[in-house]
């Protein structure tokens, strides 16, 4: 929160070092991270329902995740570093 209203605040720059790969996807997302350490990753429906959560403090990247279930669309994935910041991205599952 840098603007003093309580809320938290949401970057969606990923030349910071966040990378999610392959974009589309039909089975297996990777996440991977330079500078970033991250703490929990969540995916939700693009309509805002929480699919998934995964608590990543000091897991080795990248990360997988398992998409293949999905339904075909579009997908957000909240990342939250283990200073609480907050970034988001979208992916496609075909």
């Amino acid at each position: 929160d840098t603007n003093g209203d309580g809320k938290t605040d949401v970057l969606e720059d990923f030349t910071i070092g966040i990378a999610v790969y392959p974009n589309p996807t039909t089975s297996i997302l990777y996440i991977s991270t330079t500078e970033i350490k991250l703490s929990k990753i969540e995916v939700f429906h693009i309509d805002g329902t929480l699919l998934n959560e995964y608590t990543v403090t000091g897991v080795s990247m990248p990360f997988s995740i398992q998409v293949g279930g999905y339904s075909n669309g579009v997908y957000v994935l909240r990342f939250q570093d283990i200073f609480d910041k907050i970034y988001m991205q979208k992916f496609i599952k075909k």
